[in-house]
């Protein structure tokens, strides 16, 4: 059995960690038919619309409430005793529409999608799957299904220098909103999020809000606790290999100790790669 998934089952959820009081962020990118990614199944970013409608099942048999990312920040100021839960995509891939849209609509169930807005409708695809098109994106934005930023180009941010990076973040927005003519508040950092380096974090989280963000998310892996900042949320990365067991596991707080590893890794790399002067960019 895989390390991530043992631990989680066999250790943490026996010790007691499993509760409903923190919300959690669900990522999913690919749903597809065919499973193609030959990578081990943590990191794997695709599911079947079979599994993908199990899941939605689950939610719905073990009661949990599926919110709009846009009213995490409510739920944050005032939590009840409900369980809730967040669906959200990253890329924009044309299979939600094909796929995930139909499920979600079958349990009328809202979601948020991070799309690289330069990328739509220039025939070009990401990581080889065909991006959804601006009318396919008006059309899932009548119903329940809100839009967000995954930056212009979905490049390596922390590698790009300050006036890029605002770009990335300021133009994206204007042009989704211009697109669906309505306001854009939501983003999706692309890639690992470099939570280890405090100084580009601080510039980021001031960038943001200067760009009129409200509310963003990250691959920091954990579930969200009312004290956690709007602008920095972590989520929790699903994917084909998770059966109800280790699904329910993640929900309920079983995951959350991952990002503790995860951290450390950032940190162990950080330190051992050659010193970069952060102020090129933030600056």
């Amino acid at each position: 059995m895989r390390p991530d998934r043992a631990l989680s089952l066999f250790f943490f959820r026996i010790c007691g960690v499993g509760n409903f009081k923190k919300i959690p962020i669900l990522m999913y990118h690919s749903v597809t038919e065919t499973i193609t990614q030959k990578v081990h199944p943590y990191y794997c970013t695709e599911i079947s619309p079979e599994t993908f409608y199990c899941q939605l099942e689950i939610l719905k048999k073990k009661g949990f409430s599926v919110v709009p990312l846009s009213e995490l920040p409510r739920i944050q100021k005032n939590h009840d005793n409900k369980k809730y839960v967040v669906i959200t995509f990253d890329d924009g891939y044309e299979d939600f529409f094909k796929n995930a849209y139909p499920i979600l609509k079958t349990f009328n169930m809202p979601a948020t999608v991070f799309i690289p807005a330069e990328l739509i409708d220039k025939g070009k695809s990401l990581d080889g799957k065909r991006l959804m098109s601006w009318d396919q994106i008006r059309e899932c934005s009548t119903g329940s299904i809100e839009f967000g930023s995954h930056s212009l180009i979905h490049g390596k941010l922390i590698d790009m220098h300050r006036d890029q990076i605002r770009n990335e973040l300021a133009v994206s927005k204007e042009l989704i909103e211009k697109q669906l003519g309505t306001k854009i508040n939501s983003f999706s950092f692309p890639y690992r999020f470099p939570e280890e380096n405090p100084d580009f974090v601080v510039f980021l989280i001031k960038l943001l809000d200067s760009c009129g963000y409200s509310i963003a998310v990250t691959t920091i892996i954990g579930r969200v606790s009312n004290t956690d900042h709007h602008l920095l949320l972590k989520r929790l990365p699903v994917n084909e290999y998770d059966d109800e067991e280790f699904f329910m596991a993640k929900l309920a707080g079983a995951y959350d100790w991952l990002h503790s590893l995860q951290h450390l890794i950032k940190k162990a790399r950080l330190l051992l790669k050659p010193k970069k002067n952060i102020e090129d960019n933030i600056k």
